[in-house]
């Protein structure tokens, strides 16, 4: 009686692991671009935060007399203590306004830029993870591509 060894051939495993390699070189560009998509969807939702935080920092400060008229220029998000930090309303304290709302006792807490118009309003925000990230976020005109605008606002 003639016994038979079960297993593979050299062959089919050849074969196997080329179906593999054709198979991965499909899939991962196209797991890589829903990455970069994820991250750019997330610095967009933040920066539309940081917008949100900053107008409402601007009319609180206007409704008590205090104009904004300084733009946040990349400011840290994290705080400095390990307490939520506290801001005043006198149209200056913006970037502690933005990590008390926005921020936390994390390095991953990122950074904010807020651009003032002339009536004391954002008129845009940016947000990254950090200073020198090329997924930044921006509202109200999101940003849809990677490396498309940098966290630092050069007004002009």
């Amino acid at each position: 009686m003639k016994n038979k060894i079960k297993g593979f051939t050299l062959l089919e495993l050849i074969v196997a692991i080329a179906i593999i390699g054709v198979l991965s070189a499909i899939l991962i560009p196209s797991i890589i671009a829903y990455i970069g998509n994820s991250k750019l969807a997330t610095a967009n939702t933040n920066a539309k935060l940081a917008y949100e935080t900053a107008a409402a920092y601007c009319t609180e400060s206007r409704t008590g007399g205090c104009p904004v008229f300084d733009d946040t220029n990349c400011a840290s998000l994290k705080w400095d203590s390990g307490t939520r930090p506290t801001y005043q309303l006198n149209g200056t304290d913006m970037g502690n306004a933005l990590k008390a709302n926005m921020g936390q006792n994390s390095s991953s807490a990122g950074y904010a830029t807020i651009l003032i118009d002339n009536s004391s309003y954002p008129k845009e925000a940016r947000w990254a993870k950090t200073p020198s990230d090329l997924y930044v976020g921006r509202y109200p005109e999101q940003t849809t591509e990677k490396g498309q605008c940098e966290l630092a606002i050069n007004d002009g």
